[in-house]
């Protein structure tokens, strides 16, 4: 326990005012805790220990156990470009309603927005088609940066 040492202090002296034993086991029962997860969460986010093991040449497993998984969990939206297996290409918004499976055994994603893209020029057409589509049938997806301010 963290704060042992403040509870022991408490424990064993008489003269503190009244509020401070309910004060000090609050804090190391309550409020530690939670303050500690935030801390770790934000640190597992920003990358901060994986940064220090690499200065220190360690190199531990990830948290997140595959390259699906870790793609599909950064909550900004992107842009796609998924090739299927029977070589047809198309462009899909991936945003808050989208959503890829967890499930290693069934790879699939829900994208909200489907694009059409031109072959010759490039350019990207919007539909109003969402699509829900199986992992055996995709060969690739790139993701492309969201522009900012849009």
């Amino acid at each position: 326990m963290l704060w042992a040492w403040a509870v022991y202090l408490v424990l064993g002296t008489d003269d503190l005012p009244l509020w401070t034993r309910p004060a000090i086991w609050t804090f190391a029962i309550l409020v530690s805790p939670v303050v500690m997860g935030v801390l770790s969460g934000l640190a597992t986010k920003w990358g901060v220990l994986s940064k220090i093991y690499r200065q220190m040449s360690f190199h531990p497993v990830h948290v997140i156990p595959t390259s699906w998984d870790y793609a599909f969990s950064k909550p900004e939206p992107k842009f796609l470009i998924v090739k299927l297996a029977d070589g047809s290409i198309f462009g899909g918004l991936w945003g808050t309603k989208s959503f890829a499976s967890d499930e290693p055994a069934e790879r699939d994603i829900y994208i909200e927005k489907i694009y059409k893209i031109d072959k010759d020029t490039g350019v990207w057409t919007g539909t109003d088609r969402s699509l829900l589509l199986k992992g055996e049938h995709i060969r690739s997806i790139e993701f492309i940066p969201f522009p900012e301010g849009e």
